[in-house]
């Protein structure tokens, strides 16, 4: 069992071992199931943080794919069908700069 350590003793950070206000060293008990949930827990933040990581990087790509087939639908519909075709009675190069400006 772990002993409670009040505000006359010193904690060492860096060993296990502690001092009362005599300044004798004890040696703190090792709790291997304490360590052992401790690790789990860090274990499964870092899994959940790579499944997260992956799934918003999934998000990122989808976006990505469906504004190119947007880009793609929008340009083929207005500029390429509706745009061109009223500029064949006049220089089409004319028209369809305004029309590539409007677009991007």
């Amino acid at each position: 069992s772990k002993r409670l350590i009040d505000e006359t003793s010193s904690v060492d950070r860096f060993s296990d071992t502690s001092s009362d206000k005599n300044g004798k060293y004890h040696q703190e008990e090792f709790d291997f199931a304490e360590v052992m949930v401790h690790q789990v827990i860090h274990s499964i933040e870092y899994v959940l943080g790579c499944i997260s990581n992956t799934a918003s990087y999934l998000r990122l790509w989808a976006l990505s794919l469906a504004h190119k087939q947007l880009s793609v639908v929008f340009w083929e519909m207005i500029v390429v069908g509706g745009g061109l075709n009223v500029c064949r009675t006049s220089s089409a190069s004319v028209c369809a700069l305004p029309l590539f400006l409007s677009f991007a």
